[in-house]
């Protein structure tokens, strides 16, 4: 009967221990997979910073591509061809020289007709002709109320547009950005438009792109007064954001190229990203692309520029290649600012034709982002865990990994004694 008891409570003894254990490891382990998984999916938080009378802001970033104006556009095929040329051709001219994604008068050339000997073959050359330079768009440039050279600071800049001309761009080479602070007040920049223009504001990293925001994007005709006020809100980041890996931080600095091989720009943003995408959806259709388009940085063979069958393929595809683009995997710039237009009006007042991009005031917030959970945070977590659920700690294991290994030792002498 002594026995019986003994036997039972021994085995009480272990389905207790059993249920205890497995209870505590269930909970430990329920409890480390919400560590993990708040590790991987909220690593990053965002505050506010107010500190800002010793600022410097980074004046945003404006450019102007030349749109189809078809009274210039008539006076320079007039001046160019002559009054006797085919006129069928005007369309084509003015299709491939503002070119925007479709041309339905290239389908004439690719079938033949008129002669192809009157169709035009260098696309970038009649582009190059019919595209006004930077002193025949811009003109009496003042940035704070200082008069300036348009042209040394609207400098080219290659988009899928074609040229445009961008001050404080990053990507047209070196360049001192225009900064604003508490000496300088709030900047403007003021110009006057010499053709219709389309205007666009972007950070310094970023390109005009067909799907800009568009309270960013503005239409200039000649001749127009418009004022456009925009607040600033930029973004700082915490010094270690660079070690989280981008899949979690769900955003790229600018030198985070995606692929250096299909690179257009040399910073990474999102619209570059999304242009270098549209050159590949156009390649994938059509095996070419436009002739507008930037080049590859790091190309090892020669562009296939698109010629009238490309040009009437990719219209063909406008549809299918716009909606490509939308599912391209681009991630937003993890350095990029908030703008907001807060005012924008335009009229015909001939006694003020000038164009006036200016910030409303100086911020007085940005934002801030910091890593809330490292590596070694989920460590020390994970750690403290195990100690709560189990009293275990880095010493107490490494003493049972001592000990065990000494009664292995110890096992093993014993059996190679001689008896």
């Amino acid at each position: 009967m002594m026995v019986s008891v003994v036997v039972v409570a021994k085995y009480t003894k272990r389905l207790y221990w059993l249920v205890v254990g497995g209870g505590l490891l269930y909970m430990m382990l329920s409890t480390a997979q919400s560590l993990v998984r708040a590790f991987l999916d909220n690593s990053l938080s965002f505050s506010i910073d107010t500190a800002y009378l010793h600022w410097n802001t980074t004046f945003p970033a404006v450019s102007v591509c030349q749109i189809l104006n078809d009274e210039t556009m008539a006076e320079m095929l007039e001046n160019n061809l002559g009054p006797d040329r085919p006129h069928r051709l005007d369309n084509v001219i003015s299709e491939i020289a503002f070119y925007g994604g479709t041309c339905h008068s290239c389908e004439d050339c690719a079938r033949g007709l008129p002669p192809t000997t009157t169709c035009p073959a260098n696309f970038t050359a009649l582009a190059s002709v019919y595209r006004l330079g930077c002193p025949a768009l811009l003109a009496d440039c003042t940035w704070l109320g200082q008069s300036f050279d348009c042209c040394e600071l609207f400098r080219p800049l290659a988009t899928e547009f074609g040229r445009c001309f961008s001050v404080n761009s990053l990507n047209t080479g070196p360049t001192t950005p225009l900064m604003v602070n508490r000496h300088t007040g709030p900047g403007s920049l003021r110009f006057r438009a010499r053709e219709d223009l389309q205007l666009f504001l972007h950070d310094p990293y970023s390109v005009p792109f067909a799907y800009t925001d568009r309270v960013l994007k503005e239409t200039v005709l000649w001749g127009m007064h418009k004022e456009i006020i925009v607040k600033v809100v930029e973004m700082e980041n915490g010094a270690s954001l660079g070690e989280v890996p981008v899949a979690r931080r769900n955003c790229r600095f600018p030198w985070e190229v995606m692929d250096s091989g299909t690179q257009l720009y040399a910073s990474y943003s999102f619209s570059s990203c999304a242009v270098e995408c549209f050159l590949a959806s156009q390649v994938e259709f059509c095996n070419c692309s436009h002739h507008l388009m930037p080049k590859r940085l790091n190309a090892h063979s020669s562009e296939n520029i698109c010629n009238f069958d490309g040009l009437t393929c990719l219209t063909e595809h406008s549809v299918n290649i716009s909606q490509h683009r939308k599912l391209c995997p681009c991630l937003s710039s993890c350095i990029e600012p908030e703008y907001s237009v807060v005012f924008s009006s335009e009229s015909d007042q001939e006694e003020d034709d000038f164009v006036t991009v200016r910030m409303l005031d100086l911020p007085n917030s940005k934002f801030l982002r910091h890593v809330a959970r490292t590596e070694l945070d989920l460590f020390i977590s994970l750690g403290s865990l195990v100690g709560l659920f189990f009293g275990a700690s880095l010493l107490s294991i490494a003493n049972v990994a001592f000990l065990g290994f000494h009664r292995f030792r110890t096992g093993a002498a014993n059996k190679a004694r001689p008896e």
